[in-house]
């Protein structure tokens, strides 16, 4: 993945042209993706846009953040 290169600019200006809601989880630990990539596409999306972070490094699908991760989408856990 290290050569994957979206185009930021097109899929930021669709997003606010079609208004699609985007949540963005991030890790506070990741050193892989690092969460202020994530801050500066928020600037780019405003308002359709949030951003959450977890107590994570890169592995954030883990059980123990079911509960945020679900909050964060809105939905309920299951």
């Amino acid at each position: 993945m290290r050569g994957f290169r979206p185009p930021l600019g097109s899929i930021a200006g669709r997003i606010r042209e079609l208004k699609i809601p985007v949540v963005l989880l991030y890790g506070s630990f990741d050193r892989i993706i690092r969460s202020r990539r994530g801050e500066r596409f928020l600037h780019r999306i405003r308002p359709n846009g949030r951003l959450t972070m977890l107590p994570a490094g890169h592995a954030i699908l883990q059980p123990k953040f079911v509960e945020v991760i679900a909050n964060a989408l809105y939905l309920p856990p299951s």
